[in-house]
């Protein structure tokens, strides 16, 4: 669905983008890597504060949903299908045993009002 690609693609690129200001600004701010040091470990510490930020808003995101902002959207994606919705009942006779089983299933299911 182009709208969870979409909320999944915003969700992905403002931590990418997070972390390549706060790198920026520890570099503005005199925390620099020694001029030997190799693009593989530059590359490596933005993906660091890449990660660590996305850890940490996903982590209060639980705690506080309507932080999910700071990853771009508060909402995360849903992916796949919901699954069907499904009743049974069971009959029984005078002396407890079952004698039938019906089922109902629903598919798709009722809309909930998510989104």
């Amino acid at each position: 669905m182009l709208h969870d690609y979409l909320i999944s693609f915003i969700r992905t690129a403002v931590p990418v983008a997070i972390g390549s200001v706060l790198a920026w600004l520890a570099s503005r701010a005199g925390i620099v890597l020694d001029g030997d040091s190799s693009t593989q470990l530059v590359a490596a510490v933005v993906a660091l504060v890449v990660l660590a930020y996305y850890a940490l808003v996903r982590g209060l995101e639980v705690r506080w949903p309507f932080l999910g902002v700071l990853l771009g959207k508060p909402a995360a994606p849903v992916y796949g299908l919901p699954p069907a919705e499904s009743q049974s009942t069971a009959e029984y006779d005078v002396d407890g045993k079952l004698t039938q089983v019906r089922s109902v299933t629903t598919w798709p299911p009722r809309p909930t009002g998510r989104r």
